[in-house]
């Protein structure tokens, strides 16, 4: 089916919404995705199921979105199931503990996840839930994604090392977790190692490569000063119920496509 005129927005601000709800019922042209640094955009693109970008520069020089890359490759030591038994019950594997927070990102990154399928395995630690998983994704904007989880990898491959958002975790600058990858370049995340195409994408021709700037700040801190200036109305949430739905949507998916041998649909979303 032809899309049409794809466009991106730049900004959240009252025009920036007003451009971006138009675009998403009027024939002719698609949104893209939404640019810009702040995170009040990365929560209205997820809102509206499409991409966000730090920057317009990332978004434009990656191209109409291929493919998403993720990876949660980490070990869990065996205090943390000794001390908590019913981590190794049905219910307590990662998928159903750890994957929510990975969908987050993947929605973030790349819109609303619309189909999912799924293999699981207990071959390491041998408990009645899984250790290790393997996803596909499918996402609205028609990219692909595939996704690797495990809690008995010994990496560090994963959002709370390669970023540092979790302190009690040895963090690892140099590892990436996600790769966002368009028509003409890609971008590794968190490192932000942004690749692009000099002239015509070949795999015969060099690319570009340039690490993006991003500031550097506790994210904890900031959830925890956004929460309570939503509890003063000062603010309204980044994160909407919309938000939480479609994420525990998606996850509820790939735990029934783990076990059904099926692809999942992901469901309509929520009004």
């Amino acid at each position: 089916m032809n899309e049409g005129v794809r466009l991106l927005i730049v900004g959240v601000g009252v025009i920036g919404r007003a451009h971006a709800q138009r675009v998403q019922v009027m024939a002719g042209c698609t949104l893209a995705g939404i640019a810009g640094p702040s995170a009040a955009g990365a929560a209205f693109a997820a809102e509206l199921g499409v991409p966000h970008w730090n920057g317009i520069d990332a978004a434009l020089e990656v191209g109409k979105l291929v493919a998403v890359q993720g990876s949660a490759l980490f070990h869990k030591p065996a205090a943390y199931f000794s001390e908590a038994p019913w981590r190794t019950q049905r219910g307590g594997g990662p998928i159903l503990t750890d994957m929510v927070h990975e969908v987050d990102y993947l929605r973030l990154l790349a819109g609303d996840i619309v189909e999912v399928q799924a293999f699981a395995s207990n071959a390491r630690r041998g408990f009645e839930v899984e250790d290790t998983a393997a996803i596909s994704l499918r996402f609205a904007s028609g990219a692909l994604g595939s996704f690797v989880l495990s809690d008995v990898a010994a990496s560090t491959r994963t959002w709370e090392q390669t970023s540092g958002e979790n302190e009690a975790c040895v963090r690892d600058t140099t590892e990436a977790c996600y790769l966002v990858t368009g028509e003409r370049g890609s971008l590794a995340v968190p490192t932000l190692r942004l690749q692009t195409a000099v002239g015509d994408p070949s795999w015969f021709e060099p690319m570009a490569v340039r690490t993006l700037a991003t500031p550097q700040a506790d994210p904890l801190q900031r959830q925890l000063a956004h929460f309570c200036a939503v509890v003063r109305r000062e603010a309204t949430p980044l994160v909407s119920a919309r938000d939480a739905t479609r994420t525990l949507q998606a996850k509820l998916a790939i735990a029934e496509a783990a076990t059904s041998d099926r692809a999942v649909r992901c469901g309509a979303p929520p009004p």
